[in-house]
């Protein structure tokens, strides 16, 4: 399927190594003039430009480093808000310092030519991210109220750092963002699959998991996520910790991807302890029992004395954080104002099965890049906020009942710079009102959406809108700003608050009901998202039954017991289709155009096997699979247990069969890519056709 956006920007030049000048190359930048002044007066190319800018870029940002801890170490004079919104711009500081090292040390691999696309994009998210860290630093000093004094003293070189590293940005988006460029995914990073994990650890450390948790691991031959070392919180002192912070503290620093996971399985129990992830605490994979069942909670909130960035329950910066099955609580309530439940920050992060409960600013989508995948967020206030590359999907979103007089926006999103990759992306959620808001007799008015920031950029896909939706749609922010440069877009959505008949006017918002012909139109920050999504390999297909934790239901195990039904083999959301003499049981799940789940069985019940194949594109493969298909489908019935045999012994004998039989039934029904939207329905009527009637 095609997705929309919007009319992406002009990129990388075909000729980067040509030789123009400063005034040329700076007119493409948001600040000509500041641009010239900074740049060397001789003629290059564009790549050494952009490599000028960000070294030079690296250097202001340890200038102000300084100059910020210079104000702290004289923090006696200063108040206590002052000297909060100086630690945050000093963690700010250092996250640009090591984004912008990391840029240099990416851009430096290669001495001409292109770089390649994952480089380029994480590049291009790292100095988008920097821009938001200045940002978040000045609003945070404006915030505080007796800062006055250190906020004029700071503002010059804030302002001028900001400039900077808007141009670097800009030149990095000449020299290296193609105009147009084939997305690939990124490599994969986290393999959900329908709740589970297939985690690779030793005997003993599984064992020690699964009799916490009282659930087998999820056994699979590929996609497996290394998980090198597991701890228990516990709060009845039976695991390895009684607080989730000290299981951070006990984490390794610094590792890399390839080294694998460290997991933190957090055990039932409401847990009221701020919890903060640092940067050097990368590849955690944190597991609860389920939502409302493992609750991170706390209360800071902006009418409590913090700044909005450091009210949050939890917060992470952490490169490939990921969380499952756990609450997250703000309860300052809405009279306290801003008061987030979880502040992410973290690149490459994901959160499944989670949920998000607060009130004005509940969800703080800080910066860089992020999936949220199957999550209940509540909230009144712009309570989905912040500036990253930030994608829902499968979510259930609940505006609460808001201070009397306070109108619901669920989205502020605060790109400020042309040139960042960054925007707020819901894709196939559900939008209706909390209960306490549903059953008020109040008319509480609820938007999609506000500009926070200039280039605010918000798109609503496929999504079921309940009639809370005010018929406007959006709501301004204040007057007329941002009404011409943000871009909101809403495309294909259902529901009585889908209705775009009378939404608002503004140039900048587009109630395009039909996807885009051309990629041109396709904005590199959704294809950037878009390949982050699909790198997840979450389940394609939510819980039927949000209300029961995934985590409260038992996984299949292997069986041999001919006796036991298949109604107790397969989980409720599962296929289960038997043929009329009950010679074949196969159950599908998952499907999502990357992976499908697969259960086959015999007779009542009797053994199941679980295996994941790869299906592959339909037009690579259609000519060479549709004669097999066909002769699989006319070969009369198969006994369950030869076929079993032959899927045992014969190499990619099943990837074979399912992907001919899928491209058969493609073929047959001439759905082509509408079988990705119409899934759970064509699937069991392929199942039923061409499987159980067919055999």
């Amino acid at each position: 399927m095609l997705l929309p956006f919007f009319a992406s920007l002009s990129h990388a030049d075909n000729n980067s190594t040509s030789m123009i000048s400063p005034r040329t190359i700076c007119m493409s930048t948001p600040y000509p003039s500041y641009c010239k002044s900074m740049l060397p007066n001789r003629a290059t190319n564009v790549h050494d430009y952009g490599r000028f800018s960000i070294h030079k870029s690296l250097l202001q940002s340890r200038i102000f480093f300084n100059q910020v801890d210079q104000y702290l170490q004289h923090r006696s004079s200063l108040s206590t808000t002052t000297i909060r919104a100086l630690e945050d711009c000093r963690l700010l500081t250092e996250l640009n310092m090591d984004f912008l090292s990391s840029s240099i040390e990416i851009i430096n691999k290669i001495t001409s030519g292109n770089l390649p696309d994952s480089d380029v994009d994480t590049v291009q998210t790292l100095l988008s991210a920097i821009l938001t860290n200045q940002q978040t630093c000045l609003d945070g000093l404006h915030e505080s109220n007796s800062a006055s004094s250190v906020t004029n003293e700071l503002s010059i070189p804030l302002s001028n750092d900001t400039k900077l590293y808007s141009v670097s940005l800009a030149l990095f988006t000449k020299g290296w963002v193609p105009k147009s460029r084939t997305w690939k995914p990124m490599r994969k990073h986290v393999a959900f699959r329908n709740g589970r994990l297939p985690l690779r650890m030793s005997t003993q450390k599984r064992a020690i998991y699964e009799s916490v948790r009282r659930r087998k691991l999820l056994q699979s031959t590929s996609d497996w996520i290394n998980v090198y070392d597991i701890v228990i919180v516990s709060q009845d002192g039976s695991g390895n910790f009684t607080t989730i912070n000290d299981a951070i503290n006990a984490a390794p620093i610094n590792t890399a991807s390839t080294d694998g996971y460290f997991l933190i399985y957090v055990t039932t129990g409401v847990y009221e302890e701020y919890v903060s992830i640092a940067k050097h605490k990368r590849y955690l994979l944190m597991i609860g029992d389920g939502i409302n069942q493992t609750i991170i909670t706390g209360n800071k909130s902006f009418g409590g004395g913090w700044k909005t960035f450091n009210s949050a329950t939890f917060a992470v910066v952490a490169l490939g954080f990921v969380a499952m099955d756990i609450t997250f609580r703000n309860t300052a309530g809405a009279v306290k104002h801003q008061a987030v439940a979880v502040r992410n920050g973290a690149d490459l992060s994901t959160f499944y099965s989670c949920s998000f409960e607060g009130y004005q600013d509940t969800l703080y989508t800080h910066s860089l890049r992020q999936f949220y995948r199957e999550c209940d967020i509540y909230g009144t206030v712009d309570f989905i906020f912040g500036n990253a590359v930030v994608l829902l999907q499968n979510c259930n979103i609940y505006p609460r009942m808001p201070m009397h007089g306070q109108f619901n926006s669920i989205i502020a999103q605060g790109r400020t710079d042309l040139y960042q990759n960054t925007g707020t992306s819901i894709h196939n959620c559900t939008i209706r009102a909390a209960d306490d808001l549903a059953s008020s007799n109040t008319t509480t008015q609820t938007y999609l959406g506000r500009p926070w920031k200039e280039y605010s950029r918000i798109v609503y896909m496929q999504c079921f809108m309940d009639s809370l939706i005010n018929p406007t749609g959006w709501h301004e922010w204040d007057g007329n700003f941002a009404l011409s440069t943000l871009y909101y877009a809403e495309y294909n959505n259902t529901g009585p608050g889908s209705n775009t008949t009378n939404r608002v006017t503004w140039s900048g918002y587009h109630p395009s009901r039909a996807a885009p012909s051309t990629p041109e139109s396709l904005l590199p920050f959704f294809l950037s998202l878009l390949a982050f999504s699909l790198a997840q390999l979450v389940p394609s297909q939510p819980e039927p039954d949000r209300a029961t934790p995934s985590s409260t239901v038992s996984p299949i195990a292997p069986r041999t017991d001919p006796t036991v039904p298949c109604t107790d083999l397969l989980l409720p959301r599962f296929s289960c289709i038997s043929n009329a003499n009950n010679e074949l049981t196969i159950g599908v799940f998952g499907f999502s155009g990357s992976d499908l789940g697969l259960w086959i069985g015999h007779g009542n019940g009797g053994w199941i096997t679980e295996k994941f194949v790869q299906v592959f594109i339909y037009s690579e493969i259609a000519s060479q699979l549709k004669e097999i298909a066909i002769a699989f489908k006319n070969q009369g019935p198969v006994d369950a247990n030869e076929l079993y045999e032959a899927m045992m012994t014969t190499e990619g004998f099943a990837e074979e069969m399912l992907a001919s039989a899928f491209d058969y039934m493609i073929q047959e029904e001439k759905v082509g890519r509408a079988f990705m939207a119409k899934a759970p329905k064509l699937r069991k009527l392929w199942l039923e056709n061409y499987f159980t009637k067919n055999m």
